[in-house]
């Protein structure tokens, strides 16, 4: 899902030939005569999607250019970037990036982003941007501040087209919201401030485990007195 870290159940991206995951380091010599590495990754099957082993020579890591998913080591893919161009990124499909670092040694995040070469969205290991919920011109102006750990860190993600309410399994949420829930049942929320709550007639803002500042909430139904 766009903006939680928590564990998905999706197709998983592991290097093929029983090769855990492997990284640059484990890349084979121009000049090895043993069994060229290969990546599993994400690739067409007629209309649908699939994953396929293919050849990973390549040393492309988290940050580097590419043009295609061939340029990126096993367990990374190639997306396009936010910042124009594409970069590799490592697939995070069971969930968590708590262990994969960014170009900058940074911590990273689970977002769904769009292969170059499927032009489908699939999860990789995003830098965290760090941000302060419902804080103006906490991000660029195509981002959005949101919860996008299951610790509750904050980051910037790209805005999308999902309204509170709405399926955010596969699409970002619009500003000011934050995709939560469990898997398979992941959705919009308006985001709030108890001590000054924006949320809709018939809603409360109501804070939750997920926020480290209990200031901040989710807008829920009012519950109704009994």
């Amino acid at each position: 899902m766009p903006d939680d870290d928590t564990t998905r159940h999706t197709r998983d991206a592991q290097v093929c030939q029983g090769l855990a995951d492997a990284g640059a380091s484990d890349l084979v010599d121009a000049g090895d005569t043993t069994e060229a590495l290969e990546g599993c990754r994400i690739d067409r099957d007629g209309v649908g999607l699939t994953t396929k082993c293919k050849s990973a020579k390549a040393a492309g890591t988290d940050g580097v250019s590419c043009n295609t998913g061939d340029d990126c080591a096993p367990g990374f893919d190639c997306v396009e970037g936010d910042k124009g161009g594409s970069v590799c990124r490592r697939y995070c499909c069971a969930g968590t990036c708590e262990t994969q670092v960014s170009q900058n040694s940074g911590t990273t995040f689970c977002d769904v982003q769009r292969l170059v070469d499927t032009a489908h969205k699939a999860p990789v290991c995003m830098p965290l941007k760090h941000c302060k919920l419902l804080e103006p011109g906490a991000c660029v102006d195509n981002e959005t501040c949101a919860i996008v750990t299951a610790s509750g860190e904050s980051g910037c993600v790209a805005i999308g087209t999902a309204q509170a309410g709405d399926s955010c399994e596969e699409n970002h949420c619009g500003a000011g919201l934050t995709c939560v829930g469990q898997v398979g049942n992941r959705r919009c929320y308006q985001l709030c401030k108890v001590s000054s709550s924006t949320c809709a007639q018939g809603q409360t803002c109501k804070t939750t485990t997920l926020f480290k500042d209990p200031e901040y909430g989710l807008c829920q139904a009012t519950s109704s007195a009994k």
